[in-house]
């Protein structure tokens, strides 16, 4: 067994891959290799701690439930590509391994710990969310420039100058009235030529072929659907291969019939005007100049057009633009189909709510307010619920209903202006939430903080900072400073030059209040830098410590007190174990009981010692047992006396009711008896008589022992149920390790009872307990 396990431990350790076992219902970290310690930024300090105590920042992380599964399932768990957040060098870093938590079964198959396989892919995660992010990038940009063609309503079409085969997009098929499946061929397309520009168009691009320069030429042909007359405009560029010869001719063809038209009218007005009589001719003149600026008025409303509808593709924002008559959608970007999680074929040409009808309840009425008054509706962090893939999901979006108004005033269309803000919204919210967990734990602890500028010399500190150090809200730092012990005024400045080379600050320091009692506090903050390595500014807390201390100070106490205490049971025993065993071949039957009787009395003494460190340990960790049953109080008063007669010489009167039984534990109350029947005779050596009483009061039962001692001074009265607080009045010297009376209250205590004491100095002290016994 011992063979297999350290194999076992050996085939851990010599992985290069992280791997570490966790065992128990607490999660402890029973053994981790190198690997796993370096990938957790850690020492061999996480050893024998709880998982979330070794890797606190892993709390909120799904790492110890998967864990908790695989000890409550006694099945492994797999995961690959899993995401975790590590701290290393105080700073939270982000890692990809793949995982694998197999079960550690015990003798008897049940399930005593889980092993962790882990394997570092953070380099293959990266290198795979780049090349996504590039590919997306491409295929925007691809779109983009389909998107801006398709917008200006261009056909694009290409000649191999060879073959003289054409390829056409469907754009020139709805130009031309042609609604088969097969686009024309350039044959086909050339026929549909008026013939009075046919030779026109294949000289051109016979020209091109042979010069390398630009194509464009402007002719008319037939609408197959209804034999309209239509202008096409063809523009072209011849393109190269590497041996600089013409491979291929491209280019758009785009509808000009309008212009075409309206140039025709002009031409027809003007020979009309030729035609007129004198008194027409200044008529004539303000109709071309009229007729020329419709013209212009005419290219430049398709030019903003045009820019509009580029503005709307290209722009980084999501923009959707509603007929106000029906609320069909005529146009909306990429951007906002992206934000409603939508296809173009969803949106655009329909209804604006038949598309989004998760959003209609709310905002409809606020759209139909904006088409009647023409105001502006504007949302700061709106928070929807959008279908994005068939699931409803949170967003947070500033967006805009701008009304479009008409020349007479009249809303037209609704231009929806949006900007996704959700990852602002929720690190904005995740920060507030750390602020408020942090100021919550900085109340709970107790803490001040403070904010000193090394420049201005102000310092800035919470309420609780000020309540601290007794000093009014808005103190300098000299005042703080003031409040110091004498000696240690001097141990800012040090702590200050200090941090100039380490940037940390961390001392302790005493203060004096005003009744002349001394407190203890703790420094601690970090100090930030300009460029040039100068001291800027420092943040940091300040915790009152005094209790702390007190509490190290009765531990350094009680250390020394069982030291002692047990150093002389220890030596008598071993005094009279050697004289035992010098006379073993020569026993004296004289000195023999004696020794033996010595020797149990500093067993028993030693055991009394130990009996209490274990009790306290139990109580600490919540193992004290109690077991209840009814028994006689008069009868475990009287048993309790009996010893105490014989060995102290002292008298015990008992005043109690006769039957009066409560429902307790019988030895854990003897427990709590016999020590203060103990302290009454160490502590009062000189009161002959300790009286002890037993009442049923209401609905308990009260227990007194009453000596006629020296007292207890009352400034140490609270203090006489502390840990370790041994309290002697008297200065007769007592043994003991003070845990009698803490032991005794904890298990009062637990019977839902009440302990205390009363005394006066000079006047004996009562030392009395209750125990609830309902009549």
């Amino acid at each position: 067994m011992h063979i297999n396990e350290k194999m076992f431990r050996d085939m851990i350790e010599g992985s290069p891959y992280p791997v570490y076992l966790v065992s128990g219902d607490e999660l402890i970290i029973t053994l981790a290799n190198r690997a796993t310690l370096e990938a957790w930024g850690r020492d061999m300090s996480v050893i024998g701690k709880r998982f979330n105590e070794a890797l606190p920042e892993l709390h909120d992380q799904p790492f110890e439930s998967l864990i908790r599964q695989v000890m409550r399932s006694g099945e492994p768990y797999h995961a690959l590509n899993d995401r975790a957040d590590i701290m290393i060098n105080e700073e939270l870093q982000t890692y990809f391994y793949n995982f694998s938590y197999q079960p550690l079964f015990g003798e008897e198959g049940e399930t005593i710990g889980v092993v962790c396989y882990a394997t570092n892919v953070t380099e293959q995660e990266n290198a795979r969310l780049s090349e996504i992010k590039l590919r997306h990038s491409t295929d925007l940009a691809q779109m983009q420039r389909k998107l801006a063609i398709e917008g200006a309503r261009l056909a694009t079409w290409s000649i191999d100058p060879e073959t003289k085969i054409g390829h056409y997009s469907p754009v020139l098929n709805e130009m031309l009235g042609h609604s088969g499946a097969v686009p024309l061929t350039y044959q086909e397309q050339l026929a549909q030529i008026s013939p009075e520009f046919r030779q026109q168009v294949v000289d051109a691009i016979a020209h091109t072929i042979r010069t390398g320069e630009d194509y464009d030429v402007t002719y008319s042909q037939r609408r197959l659907d209804t034999g309209e007359l239509v202008w096409l405009r063809a523009l072209g560029r011849p393109v190269k291969n590497e041996e600089m010869s013409i491979s291929l001719i491209s280019g758009v063809i785009m509808d000009v019939t309008l212009q075409v038209r309206a140039t025709q009218e002009i031409q027809q007005l003007h020979e009309e005007a030729r035609e007129s009589n004198e008194e027409l001719a200044v008529i004539n003149e303000e109709m071309s100049a009229s007729n020329e600026e419709l013209t212009e008025s005419y290219h430049l409303l398709e030019l903003s057009e045009g820019r509009f509808r580029n503005i709307i593709v290209q722009a980084p924002f999501a923009i959707c633009v509603i007929r106000a008559e029906d609320l069909i959608v005529s146009e909306v970007n990429d951007r906002y189909l992206e934000l409603v999680g939508k296809k173009r074929v969803e949106l655009e040409g329909k209804n604006i709510w038949d598309g989004v009808p998760e959003a209609a309840e709310v905002y409809e009425p606020v759209m139909q307010q904006v088409i009647r008054r023409a105001v502006a509706f504007h949302a700061k962090e709106a928070e929807l619920y959008l279908l994005r893939q068939g699931k409803p999901t949170q967003v947070f979006v500033d967006f805009v209903y701008e009304p479009v108004c008409d020349t007479k005033g009249e809303v037209s269309a609704i231009m929806v202006v949006g900007i996704d803000v959700s990852e602002k919204v929720l690190a904005r919210q995740a920060v507030e939430e750390m602020e408020e967990r942090i100021r919550l734990a900085v109340e709970a602890a107790e803490m001040g903080t403070f904010d000193y500028d090394y420049g201005t010399q102000e310092l800035l500190g919470s309420e609780r900072f000020y309540e601290i150090f007794g000093v009014p809200i808005g103190s300098s730092r000299e005042e703080v400073i003031n409040t110091y012990h004498p000696e240690d005024r001097s141990l800012s400045a040090e702590a200050h030059e200090r941090a100039k080379t380490s940037g940390k600050i961390l001392y302790e320091a005493r203060l004096m209040s005003g009744a002349g009692s001394m407190r203890w506090v703790r420094f601690q903050s970090n100090v930030y830098f300009d460029g040039g390595g100068n001291p800027v500014r420092t943040l940091g807390t300040v915790l009152d410590i005094t209790e702390f201390k007190a509490l190290q100070q009765q531990k350094d106490d009680f250390i020394s007190i069982a030291s002692h205490e047990l150093k002389t049971p220890l030596t008598s025993l071993k005094a009279s174990l050697q004289l035992l065993e010098r006379m073993k071949d020569q026993p004296n039957p004289l000195s023999f009981p004696r020794l033996i009787t010595q020797a149990a009395k500093s067993m028993d003494k030693i055991s009394e010692l130990v009996d209490d460190l274990l009790n306290v340990s139990r109580i600490n960790e919540g193992q004290m047992l109690i077991r209840k049953d009814w028994f006689d109080i008069d009868d475990l008063l009287h048993s309790c006396c009996a010893t105490f007669r014989e060995n102290s010489g002292k008298q015990f009167p008992i005043q109690t009711t006769a039957g009066l039984k409560v429902f307790a534990d019988e030895h854990r109350i003897e427990q709590v008896l016999v020590n203060l029947i103990s302290n009454a005779i160490k502590y009062a050596p000189e009161s002959a008589v300790i009286n002890l009483i037993a009442v049923q009061i209401s609905s308990s039962v009260k227990v007194e022992v009453r000596d006629n001692g020296p007292g207890i001074s009352q400034e140490k009265i609270p203090h006489l149920f502390d840990r370790y607080y041994r309290g002697d009045s008297s200065g007769i010297q007592v043994s003991g390790l003070g845990l009698g009376l803490y032991i005794s209250a904890d298990i009062v205590r637990r019977h839902g009872g009440e302990i205390g004491v009363e005394s006066r100095l000079n006047e004996g002290s009562t030392f009395w307990f209750t125990l609830p016994n309902p009549q």
